[in-house]
This record gives structure tokens, C-alpha cells and sequence, in this order.
């Protein structure tokens, strides 16, 4: 874990998101009306526990995940297909994390969209009627993660790649 707001943003990223290729469509912002690049890919998920080693043993057992635990970073990594040093190395497989409950961000499972701008779509999810539970903070190097929740109540983490320049 690393801090941000709300104190709770992941180490474990997606950062193999543009590995897959995307579908990438134009969204524009109210504000100042430039066209920001969206993939809306679910590049990432996260799973609390309250009980780590039975979660982590739990889901080994039932779909074969594999996991690593970074106790460093009260965090494990879960791989739910083959996986290489960029992630998963078969199409239709992405790769997540599990947490401790209190350190989730939405307190159940948690899917995580790329996005081309965490910033532009913060403010246009704001416009929408969703709102920030814990605003764009840094990922080590891999880039940056954010957390909004939609008008339904339902929490959804944003992954944007950092800059490859």
C-alpha cells in the first residue's frame, strides 16, 4: 500500500493494461471541451479479506489462482491465469490483488478500469452524478490509481499508465 487519499490506494497494479491492445473511444470534457482517450478495460481487480490466510487459501483451492503475499505492503498479489513479468500472458485473464478490508477501498470487490486520464475522468464522472472516494495517487512508477464511487454507490478504482517518455 501506498498513502493517498483516504489512506488506501494498492502497490499491486495493472500494469501490463496496454499489453492486450484496446478499444479506444473519445470521450470530451465539459470543462474545457478536449477529447480524452478512454480504453475502458477492466485491467485489474482487488478482493478484501478479514482473514487473509483463509482467503488466500480459499481461492488457490477453488479456480487455481496463484498468490503471492508482499506482507511489506499488507497486500497479495493474485495471478488468475499464466502470467509473466507484464502480466497475464494469455488473453482473458487479468490479474488483481486481496487486502485487508479496512485498507479496501470500497469494503467489497473492486474492478479496476484503465483509463488514458484519471484527472479528465474524475471530472467527468464528478458531472455525471459519481463521485471521488479517494483521489490520483502515484503507484510507485507504473503510474497512478484513483477511486470514485457511481450514482449507485458501487466503488470502482481508475489505472492510468504513467508516461513512457
Amino acid at each position: 500500500m501506498v498513502p493517498g487519499a483516504c489512506g488506501r490506494v494498492p502497490f499491486a497494479t495493472p500494469c501490463a493494461a496496454g499489453a492486450l491492445g484496446s478499444s479506444v473511444r473519445g470521450v470530451q470534457s465539459r470543462e474545457n471541451r478536449e477529447v480524452v482517450a478512454v480504453t475502458g478495460r477492466v485491467v485489474h481487480f482487488e478482493v478484501p479479506f478479514d482473514d487473509g490466510t483463509r482467503a488466500r487459501s480459499f481461492y488457490k483451492e477453488i479456480f487455481g489462482w496463484q498468490v503471492q503475499e508482499m506482507p511489506e505492503m499488507n497486500y497479495t498479489m493474485v495471478m488468475s491465469g499464466p502470467s509473466g513479468d507484464s502480466g497475464p500472458t494469455e488473453p482473458g485473464f487479468i490479474n488483481g490483488g486481496m487486502l485487508s478490508r479496512e485498507m479496501s477501498a470500497g469494503g467489497g470487490p473492486v474492478i479496476v478500469v484503465d483509463v488514458d486520464s484519471i484527472d479528465a475522468t474524475l471530472e467527468r464522472i464528478a458531472g455525471l452524478g459519481g463521485s471521488t472516494v479517494a483521489g490520483k495517487t502515484p503507484v510507485g512508477d507504473m503510474g497512478f490509481a484513483a477511486y470514485f464511487k457511481d450514482p449507485e454507490g458501487n466503488v470502482v478504482g481508475l489505472w492510468e499508465n504513467a508516461s513512457q517518455g
